[in-house]
Parts: structure tokens; sequence; C-alpha cells
């Protein structure tokens, strides 16, 4: 399933497109000249496993050419098996200005790549017995009553009728939100879109309640029970929440947007300052490829939440009509064209947000995930990932 983009679906993305198209978003961006892949700056991580090598050079050169097909800024790519990173490298820049490269400790916007870290969080308090996802809403926080009850469960898979972002003030916030009760008094007054369950749209708020329900239900901020019970125990230490909404914070690459309506090829600009800090539990994270894969690999080998959770993460939401939707509490399921041609099964997300786009993609049957990441709005990293992917499924 592809993504519009983290802030929203198909509305949105259009709000965005006619934006990019209208008005000036920052200083215009200029790109080295870049005609030829092989020339393509790259970092690579000391840690690729041998047995990969030549795995790894393959998927470097389609980055390569990627970056030049696509004119991305910069790119990060990293895979794991099971747990452990066997590849990570970085390509093209993280500032163009100042021509800084990109490696692979370089963080990025990751977009809706924020959710499964929140849903596994709301995991581990459903195993310790203090969270009930069909229990309402209203169970854990002061949150108005709506025309139909709503859940965690609803939150999580989609199915919650809560609106997403709106206009251009919430699409290009400059205010800051610094707790979980200033997150949601942006959209809690407003009524539901569609009964709690009986129909499928993504909403980024859905997933600030749920943020608020597990600082609540936990007795602490959400993200500081994030930092001390998701990402500190997997030592994803470069996974941070976007705090700065500015462009030159130490290790993170500068983030910038298409110049023309959602074009990456059409020319790159500066994008202007936006604070992503009202959305965090959604699209609100920095991170590495590199933590992102080792997330991913750490859930399916049990090492945070036991593999009965993981499975009620992980499993398709039915409507009552019986459609499957393709979104999970928390990931989206779907298939790949495998390297025998066969459909392959997936899991992951994927996310774009003001000046970043990213990608989280795991072969089910391989246990093999990819996560790619550029700095730039509306980069086709879903492609990128799956062709990867491939290539590390036919040396597995």
């Amino acid at each position: 399933m592809v993504r519009a983009i983290g802030y929203g679906k198909c509305g949105a993305a259009m709000f965005l497109m006619l934006l990019a198209g209208c008005s000036d978003l920052g200083d215009l961006a200029t790109l080295p000249m870049r005609t030829e892949p092989a020339a393509m700056p790259s970092t690579r991580a000391p840690s690729t496993e041998g047995r990969f090598a030549a795995t790894a050079d393959a998927s470097a050169a389609v980055a390569r050419a990627a970056l030049v097909d696509q004119n991305l800024p910069g790119l990060s790519i990293a895979v794991a098996v099971g747990a452990e990173i066997v590849w990570a490298e970085g390509f093209g820049w993280s500032d163009l200005e100042r021509g800084e490269t990109v490696t692979p400790d370089t963080r990025f916007r990751v977009g809706d790549l924020g959710v499964p870290l929140t849903a596994a969080a709301a995991g581990l308090l459903v195993e310790r017995g203090v969270l009930d996802l069909d229990a309402p809403i209203q169970t854990y926080i002061a949150f108005p009553q709506k025309q139909w009850p709503l859940t965690a469960r609803q939150l999580m898979g989609a199915t919650s009728g809560i609106r997403d972002l709106a206009f251009e003030e919430e699409w290009m916030r400059q205010v800051a939100c610094r707790d979980d009760t200033g997150r949601l008094s942006i959209f809690a007054d407003d009524p539901l879109r569609f009964e709690p369950g009986t129909a499928s749209a993504y909403s980024a708020y859905g997933w600030i309640v749920l943020g608020a329900i597990i600082g609540a239900v936990s007795g602490e901020p959400y993200a500081d029970f994030m930092a001390r019970e998701v990402l500190r125990p997997l030592g994803m230490a470069d996974t941070v929440p976007d705090q700065a909404a500015g462009q030159r914070a130490p290790g993170v690459a500068t983030f910038y947007y298409p110049t023309f309506m959602m074009r990456t090829r059409q020319g790159l600009e500066t994008a202007t300052r936006v604070d992503v800090s009202c959305v965090l539990p959604a699209d609100g994270y920095l991170s590495t490829p590199s933590d992102l894969a080792r997330f991913a690999g750490a859930l399916a080998g049990g090492a945070l939440l036991r593999p009965e959770t993981l499975s009620v993460l992980q499993s398709p939401v039915v409507l009552p009509d019986g459609t499957v939707t393709g979104e999970t509490l928390g990931w989206e399921v779907g298939t790949i064209r495998g390297s025998s041609g066969r459909p392959v099964r997936t899991i992951g997300r994927e996310g774009d947000v003001f000046g970043g786009t990213a990608s989280l993609l795991t072969l089910l049957a391989e246990g093999i995930t990819v996560v790619v990441a550029t700095n730039v709005s509306f980069g086709d990293t879903a492609t990128i990932a799956a062709e990867i992917a491939r290539l590390f499924a036919a040396t597995k």
C-alpha cells in the first residue's frame, strides 16, 4: 500500500501539491552536478557481513541510480537479517549548501515510521495488564465523548473516525506542543467522520490520542516512556523526538521540498521550518535506517514483546463487511514481487513528512528488513526498498 504523506492521504497530498506549486517554501537548493550514478558519494558502515558484500555492492548501485533518477539530495539505507544489521550506507548529501554528505549515522525525519514505535509501546502496556485495547478511551484520558464509543484498538487500526490534519496551519505548524494534553487540544472537540470500526481512514491524530493514553497509563509523559521502555532497551540511541524544528541540528540532515508539484525531478528547495512536535507519536521522530531496521528485527525476535502480542499488533484489520484493509495495529501488510517473480508477503510502513520520506519493509518469510530514508518530501523510497529487499532475499 503506497502512502501519500505521513500527515494524511489523498486530499492532504493534493493540498501540499498545490502549495508547492504556488508558494515560496524556502530557499532554492542547488544540487551538485549528478549525471553519473557511480560518482555519487557514499559512506558505508564497516560492519557489512562478508557473505552479503556483493549484494551490498549491487544495492549501492540501485541507491546511486535512484539518487540521479529521482534527483534526491541524500539517501540512507540499512538492511537487517533478523536483528543483525548486515549492511548500512549513506549516499549523496545531507546538506547541499555546505557539501556535507550522508553517513549511516545521519538522522532523518521518518514520518509514519513513528507509528510502529508507538504501537510497540502500547503492546508493552497491554502485556502488563494496564491497557485494554477494547475499553473506551475515556477509561484512561479526559477526551470528549463522541457520537459513538471509541477504543484504542480502533485508534491503532485506522478505523477510529478521527479526522486527519487539515488546512495550511496544521500542515505547516509553527507552534510547538510540549505535552500530551497540548497535542489533544487541536482536534479533541471535532466530531468523528464515521462510526468507529466501520471504515478505514488513516489519522495521525488517532495516534496522538494513543500517545496520550500511553502517557496516562504509564504515569509519565509519552516521550519519556518511549525513551525508557522502547528506544533504550533496543539500543536505538539515534531515534529521538524532533524538537528543534530547524535545519542545523548536529547530525540531522537538512530538509528539502520539491519546487514543483511533488516532483523531486523538477528541482528542490530548502524546506521552511515546520514544528512536528504536535504529531510526535505518529510523525515526529528523527531516526536512522539502522535504528529502525534493528527495531523491526528485535520485535520479530521477541526482544521487546511476546510473540502473541506482536501477532495481535501485526494482524490485518478486517471491517464488518469482510474487507481486509491492509492496516494492522501499527503496520501495513502487503506483497511485493519476489526474486522468483512470485508474490512475497511483507509488513512495514511508509511515511512522508515535511522534509523527509522513509520506508520500512520486512519480508516475513525471509526475516529481512530494509529501511530507506531521504531528506526530501515525496521521494520514492518504497520502490528502492522493494528492489533491495529482492536482492538480499536472493542472496539469503
